[in-house]
């Protein structure tokens, strides 16, 4: 149906490391790029402590970004979107495998995230953007950061989740296929083998 981009760390790799695996021209804009936000102050990507406090912080990042587009619109269907993502965060609780994290620069907060942590892998769901921040690539600083507390914690894969968007691949993801399987019981009707 569609497919995962999945970034699989060579083994024992650091972030220089992983970072020498990619093309020359992607390599070069990723470490251009965070060099950039770094002059602008200092750049970190922080988990929450109260991923359920916070989480109206990440929606309206988000909501900037995509506006009618993104997944929380003032609509039915947004409203679904917010139930949806706030039950994800009640049921697996603050330190479970749900994590939100924040992007700031200089104190700022220019981008926000959601991953999911396995043993051996991340999944990056979901981001939002300040706007106001483009000329500090918070798309890509987020991702680098992202990458970078995979590989310190010692993950094996980073996973982009589904979708095919362009900027997954300067990553050096791979596709994985994602395939719907339906399973259908028949059930022989009541009366079936009685006299």
């Amino acid at each position: 149906e569609d497919v995962c981009p999945v970034v699989t760390f060579p083994d024992g790799v650091d972030f220089d490391g992983y970072l020498a695996t990619l093309d020359k021209k992607a390599r070069h804009e990723i470490r251009r790029k965070l060099r950039r936000a770094e002059a602008a102050g200092e750049v970190r990507l922080t988990a929450s402590s109260d991923p359920l406090g916070e989480l109206e912080d990440f929606i309206e990042l988000h909501q900037r970004r995509w506006g009618d587009h993104g997944l929380f619109p003032p609509t039915p269907g947004g409203e679904a979107s917010r139930v949806f993502i706030r039950r994800l965060f009640e049921e697996c609780g603050g330190d479970g495998p749900v994590r939100l994290s924040f992007l700031t620069v200089g104190g700022r907060r220019i981008a926000a995230g959601i991953h999911v942590a396995t043993d051996d892998t991340w999944m990056f769901y979901n981001a939002g953007i300040d706007p106001d921040a483009r000329d500090l690539s918070p798309g890509v600083v987020l991702a680098a950061l992202y990458v970078r507390g995979a590989l310190e914690a010692s993950m094996c894969r980073f996973d982009f989740l589904r979708g095919d968007e362009p900027y997954k691949y300067e990553w050096g993801s791979l596709d994985e296929p994602i395939q719907r399987l339906l399973v259908r019981a028949d059930r022989a009707p009541a009366d079936e083998g009685r006299g």
